[in-house]
């Protein structure tokens, strides 16, 4: 099997762990790679968590890792693979414990994911029966499984297919580490170096060096070779970024979480064939936005305001589970670039429309 094919039930299994805001979140993501992650000549490497210090892990040596945002929550995933080559992949997901929720990294609720996991991906291993370990740890505990994929095992190696996939959920502090190892020996010594790495785990309380800020901060996005910027009032928000990347030159975003609000943004700076203007740039993403499966029989509302061009919608339920999310794009044009800031909160209800507008009428274009 492949990470990249992977991708949709890799996320629904994370989304399914992490609840109903990310549940959201994980389908309709996007991806950046920060450099967050942290590494010490011992091989401690920290990743900071957005709310919630940061994840240390004693990470092999030579190790590659990189990390992703999603789009609209505070999660952050680890990819890890080998100094060369790609013998195996590990993906970590870790996130905070919502408030109120105080199962959410409990081992009964862990097992029970994990076992509903591996039980619907029995129908393409080779195992008929699963069998769940434990995993324990100084500061951790949790559960994993490992399964044999019938398409791949006894097949020449393929670049990036791997016939042995170890999956599961481990607790340490208030965070939720949610793991997939692929690798091409069921007994492979980096599925034992990875779980051994997840046993080890710890949630630091304190930031990790370049983890998010707090505060009444305004915060703003620009790119080189422009002399402005856009700016916005996010007071109480931990915010990751500006995040950018060599690959793309013509893009940076940031990203953050409220917590006592429950305020999830998401913001995102690109230059763009010129659309012209502000509808135009809701006309590009709004596109894209469309094809999620989420968005099928989801009513949006488009509006102005001032020199923006907003969406609006409300996701009542994913898969069963009500969430009663609701998201507002503002969208805004200067020269040839677009804006795209997104704002959700889950459990919305009458009131909170204000938290949405006092962020929408900060946003501005500065030139310092």
């Amino acid at each position: 099997m492949s990470p990249a094919a992977e991708t949709g039930r890799t996320v629904l299994h994370h989304a399914r762990a992490f609840g109903l805001a990310a549940a959201v979140a994980a389908v309709l993501l996007e991806s950046v790679a920060p450099a967050d992650a942290q590494s010490s000549p011992t091989g401690v490497r920290t990743y900071a968590v957005p709310g919630a210090g940061s994840l240390a892990l004693d990470v092999p040596e030579g190790w590659r890792d990189s990390v992703e945002a999603f789009q609209g929550t505070p999660m952050r995933s680890i990819t890890f693979r080998p100094p060369s080559g790609d013998d195996f992949a590990i993906k970590i997901t870790a996130g905070d414990t919502p408030g109120g929720q105080s199962d959410f990294n409990s081992p009964a609720r862990m097992r029970r994911l994990v076992e509903l996991e591996g039980q619907q991906l029995l129908a393409t291993a080779v195992e008929q029966t699963l069998t769940v370990e434990t995993l324990a740890g100084p500061r951790v505990s949790g559960y994993h499984y490992t399964l044999s994929d019938k398409s791949s095992v006894g097949q020449p190696p393929r670049p990036d297919d791997y016939p042995y996939l170890t999956r599961g959920m481990a607790a340490t502090g208030t965070l939720l580490v949610v793991f997939s190892i692929f690798t091409r020996d069921k007994n492979s010594p980096a599925r034992q170096a990875a779980l051994a790495m997840l046993a080890a785990a710890r949630q630091s309380a304190g930031p990790a060096a370049g983890s998010p800020a707090t505060g009444g901060q305004r915060a703003s996005l620009s790119l080189p070779g422009y002399r402005w910027r856009v700016g916005v009032d996010l007071p109480g928000f931990a915010i990751t970024g500006p995040l950018a990347t060599p690959e793309q030159p013509g893009k940076t975003r940031l990203t953050g979480e409220n917590r006592s609000t429950g305020m999830i943004i998401s913001m995102m700076l690109e230059k763009v064939a010129a659309p012209g203007d502000a509808a135009g740039c809701r006309s590009l993403y709004a596109a894209a936005l469309m094809q999620s499966p989420l968005m099928k029989g989801v009513e949006v509302s488009a509006s102005e305001f001032g020199r923006l061009a907003l969406i609006a919608y409300v996701i009542s339920e994913v898969r069963g589970m009500p969430v009663n999310q609701r998201h507002l794009n503002a969208f805004l044009s200067q020269d040839d670039t677009c804006l795209d800031l997104h704002l959700s909160k889950a459990q919305f209800k009458p009131g909170d429309e204000r938290l949405f507008e006092a962020v929408v009428k900060s946003l501005a274009v500065e030139r310092p």
